[in-house]
């Protein structure tokens, strides 16, 4: 939902497009690729690498590669039914995150370095999520990720949403 409402690829979107252009891969085989990176960091921190977690880093990318290629979720041409979109689509993330997260088969990839950070820091899930997702964007934007103003707002927001299903079911 928020890479399709065309305004501006999420945070870690615009590494994992920087990336497939980089090496020739779709967005989706991007993302797994840099899971895997990110879930060696997340060993190193000593965050529980479960099932949940592998399975994770592989169906997340695939399932965004499917969705793209056969043209499921749909796309929109003007502004407020994207931005509704794309808002929905960080709330779909958000409680997505907490039932996931919530049957201890370990985290995905990007929310274990989340919460590793967040532990290690002592910071807000949404400072950590903010400033993690700033640096995904920067990165992202040398290698030729692309961004717009959905990223922008994602990038400021998610954090918020994350906090919010959080907060909202007590995880």
């Amino acid at each position: 939902m928020t890479i399709n409402a065309n305004l501006g690829l999420a945070p870690w979107d615009v590494l994992h497009q920087g990336v497939s252009k980089i090496i020739g891969i779709p967005i989706g085989r991007a993302n797994i690729v840099l899971g895997f990176l990110i879930v060696t960091i997340n060993a190193i921190f000593g965050e529980n690498i479960g099932i949940g977690t592998v399975l994770n880093m592989i169906f997340v990318g695939l399932f965004i590669d499917f969705l793209i290629f056969n043209e499921i979720v749909p796309i929109f041409n003007s502004f407020l039914p994207s931005f509704i979109m794309m808002l929905a689509g960080m709330l779909v993330l958000g409680y997505g995150c907490v039932l996931y997260m919530g049957v201890g088969l370990g985290t995905g990839p990007r929310d274990g370095l989340m919460v590793a950070l967040t532990k290690r820091t002592g910071k807000s899930v949404r400072f950590v999520r903010n400033s993690v997702e700033i640096l995904a964007i920067i990165a992202g934007y040398f290698l030729g990720g692309s961004e717009g103003l959905g990223t922008a707002v994602m990038a400021i927001t998610g954090g918020y949403f994350i906090q919010f299903a959080f907060k909202t079911t007590k995880f």
